[in-house]
């Protein structure tokens, strides 16, 4: 299947993470490394379990998606963050539960905001791509550097 496997939650890192490896020189078909895409957090448990099953080493970055109540929002929109953000420590801790502590990388609040990217369905990927396509080793954000180079170890 592979020699490490990157499991990520959704289309823009499946389409971001190949192309910042590239700027730093690695081709990830060449070094047998995959990307599964497992459409969603809350997939993530079940897709670590299974590589963990396999022996197959494998790394997370996953959106921690907790985010700040903001005192200037009205009750029910303040209401509506705590709300959600109980919901993401929750699935939060079901990926802690399930994935090493050394091959789990929280982007926080998320990787779209880490990489500068836009937050909406119909950009995010368009604008992944523009962005990294032709980017070079001083393009890639430092928080994914961590995150390369433990996936180059694994796989060694």
């Amino acid at each position: 299947f592979a020699r490490c496997v990157l499991v990520v939650e959704g289309a823009t890192e499946k389409v971001s993470l190949p192309l910042l490896f590239r700027a730093l020189g690695h081709d990830l078909n060449r070094l047998g490394l995959s990307v599964v895409e497992v459409g969603g957090k809350t997939k993530l448990p079940l897709f670590a379990s299974v590589c963990a099953a396999l022996k197959i080493p494998f790394v997370v970055p996953a959106d921690h998606d907790v985010r700040k109540v903001d005192a200037s929002l009205s009750e029910a929109r303040q209401g509506d963050r705590r709300e959600k953000n109980t919901k993401h420590e929750r699935w939060n801790a079901d990926i802690e539960k399930a994935c090493p502590a050394d091959a789990l990388f929280w982007m926080k609040p998320d990787f779209e905001t880490e990489c500068g990217l836009p937050h909406a369905e119909a950009e995010k990927i368009d604008r992944a791509l523009e962005r990294f396509s032709a980017a070079m080793m001083t393009d890639v954000p430092d928080v994914l550097r961590p995150v390369i180079a433990k996936v180059l170890e694994l796989a060694q």
